[in-house]
Parts: C-alpha cells; structure tokens; sequence
C-alpha cells in the first residue's frame, strides 16, 4: 500500500491541473509524511510567486524551491499542464519544438509465449520479459517467446536482481544466442567476485547489462 497525494492547482483564468505524489521510501528516502509536509509548504507561498512559462525558467524556478523529488514531480506536473492550457498546447509541444503526432511503437510486458504473439500482432517491436526466478524455467520461457516471435523482434529481460552472478555466467551463451537485447538488474549483490563476473561479461560481448535498484548506491 502507498499513500500519496493529488496537488491540484487552478490559475487565474480558471484552468485546472493535477499533480501527483506518490513517494517510495526505498526509492530516495522520501517518506509520505516529508512529502506532504514539502507540498503543505510549498502551497503556502505559491500563489504570491509568478510563474515563468517558459521551461527553462521555470526548471530554475523549482530548483530555487528546493522540493523533495517526489514532492517537485508533482508540483512540476501540475505547473507544466497549467502552462500548456493557457497557450492551447498539448504537453509535448510545451516540451519540445516540434513534438511528433504519433506514440512510437515500444515494448510491451508480456510473461508467456501466446501473451508474446499477441504484443507482436498489435504492433510491438519489442518484447519485456521479467525474470530472475529458477534460471532453468527462465530461460525455457525466453526460448518459447522467441520461437513465438521470430529474430525480429528486441527481448529485453528484467531479472530485478533475483539471479546471481554465476547463474548468468552459465546462462550468458544461451542468452546471447537468443539475442537477447539487454538484461535489466542481473543480480543484487556487487561485490568484488560479481563485478569481476561484470566485466567479464561485458568483455565477451552479448546483451547488455543494465541498472536499476542499483543506481541508488553503485
């Protein structure tokens, strides 16, 4: 369970914008009670401030507030879409010149072979498989959503740190045979020995190797 907050905020025109703030503690340390804290006093001095609605300034204005990130997302959010209605623009021409008209196609999460087939089907490219279990099941699963979607189409493997560095050792062959694009937080532990078995790897060659939960303390 996650508590958070909606930050809602209406300009002089009468134009009315959300933000949300939804912190997790074990992502930056920013507990609920900080960040509604953050928001409460933010919101005290905001109406006296004038609002740049140029980006860059306005990223200066938030660095000046000295928000909490989850708290500055929020306030961020809320600002961004308060600017883009007063001009009668979409988000994405706020934030860039000329923003496309179409989502590109990107990866989708998919756990099983027909759920692959059906991702491919509607236009995915590239395919999200999350693993890090018994590595023998696991790599049974990638064979069978690669034999259900042909060489074309990206895999992207998403271990969340649950195998460990001599487990991905032994499976690296099969992994780059498959063509597997890249492998998000491979295991938890970096250690001396696991770096070595990094490097290693990287030096052979294959999918890349990618952070996540790691990033707080690499």
């Amino acid at each position: 369970t996650r508590q958070g907050w909606w930050l809602e905020l209406t300009d002089t025109d009468g134009h009315t914008a959300r933000g949300e703030a939804a912190p997790l503690p074990n992502f930056g340390g920013e507990d609920a009670a900080h960040c509604l804290a953050a928001l409460q006093a933010w919101a005290a001095t905001a109406p006296s401030l004038a609002w740049s609605r140029d980006v860059a300034a306005l990223t200066q204005q938030l660095d000046d507030c000295g928000l909490p990130p989850v708290a500055r997302a929020a306030v961020c959010q809320a600002l961004s879409r308060l600017i883009a209605d007063a001009q009668g623009w979409s988000l994405a021409e706020l934030m860039c010149d000329a923003p496309t008209r179409r989502i590109p196609r990107s990866h989708r999460l998919v756990a099983t072979a027909r759920a692959a087939r059906a991702a491919v089907a509607a236009g995915a490219t590239a395919l999200k498989i999350k693993v890090g279990g018994e590595a023998d099941a696991d790599l049974a699963r990638v064979r069978a959503i690669r034999a259900a979607v042909g060489r074309d189409v990206a895999l992207r493997l998403d271990a969340n740190g649950g195998w460990t560095a001599a487990q991905v050792a032994e499976m690296w062959p099969a992994l780059c045979a498959l063509g597997v694009q890249w492998i998000e937080e491979p295991w938890r532990s970096l250690d001396a020995a696991s770096r070595s078995v990094l490097r290693g790897l990287r030096e052979a060659g294959g999918p890349s190797l990618l952070a996540d939960e790691s990033c707080r303390d690499i």
